[in-house]
């Protein structure tokens, strides 16, 4: 993990100093999913754009990633604004989240198979997961991508068949190089 955290902090040094922070289109897509007043943890955050926009939507925003540098903007941000954001590291081949404490959580573009119970057992009754990574497609853009850090066909739905989907377009042929789910923690087990 330490190599892709140095990679990741390259990627936000202030070399980059303007990163977007336009949150991930599923988030605005599906927006009526999203409960203000509750809890909402972005696993691997990046520079906390999809953190702010649940912020600004009224969820109390937990926010996690093993840059440093990439936490940094988002702290910056957080100050600006005055939202309930509470941004830590962690080193995600270690931490998981703790249990039923969650109505909303967001991955983009992050792949850890181990934290797929976790995830799970993370959310409330009747939480939310969003998750949109990269899939096995990307390998024609970048050959040199690692096959493991990929998403492979039918992942999700047997990863996550304890959540009610709501969305996915993990069955779809064609060309995306990214796959998304979208699926709910039953109110009863």
């Amino acid at each position: 993990m330490r190599a892709d955290i140095s990679r990741w902090d390259e990627k936000y040094r202030p070399s980059n100093p303007n990163p977007s922070f336009d949150p991930e289109p599923l988030l605005t897509d599906y927006n009526t999913l999203l409960k203000s007043g509750g809890r909402s943890l972005d696993i691997a955050c990046g520079v906390g754009q999809n953190t702010l926009f649940l912020a600004r939507s009224g969820y109390e925003s937990y926010a996690v990633d093993g840059s440093l540098v990439g936490l940094r903007y988002l702290k910056e941000r957080a100050s600006e604004t005055g939202l309930n954001i509470y941004p830590f590291a962690a080193d995600l081949d270690q931490w998981t989240p703790p249990a039923d404490t969650f109505d909303l959580i967001v991955v983009i573009r992050f792949l850890n198979r181990t934290l797929f119970p976790a995830i799970i057992d993370s959310l409330r009754p009747g939480g939310v997961l969003i998750y949109k990574t990269l899939n096995l497609n990307f390998l024609r853009l970048r050959p040199d991508t690692r096959p493991e850090y990929l998403l492979r066909p039918g992942e999700f739905s047997r990863a996550f068949s304890s959540l009610a989907m709501v969305a996915t377009d993990e069955g779809e042929e064609g060309e995306s190089c990214t796959t998304f789910f979208i699926g709910t923690r039953p109110l009863t087990n």
